[in-house]
């Protein structure tokens, strides 16, 4: 599953180059969702310690 919108864009739009009609098929599984979801909630995490002053760069 690619990792954001930006990348699944690019890798569809690579069928339609030769300016012919073409379909797409993302196949995904239970695992492909809850690697997102991690990485999605990591993120935030780091996201919000860095807005409350608490992130890596704070302690130094």
């Amino acid at each position: 599953m690619p990792g954001s919108i930006e990348a699944y864009y690019q890798e569809t739009g690579r069928a339609g180059r030769n300016g012919l009609p073409a379909e797409a098929l993302m196949l995904y599984g239970p695992d492909d969702i809850a690697l997102r979801r991690r990485s999605c909630a990591a993120f935030l995490a780091v996201i919000t310690d860095h807005m409350a002053g608490t992130g890596a760069e704070a302690k130094a």
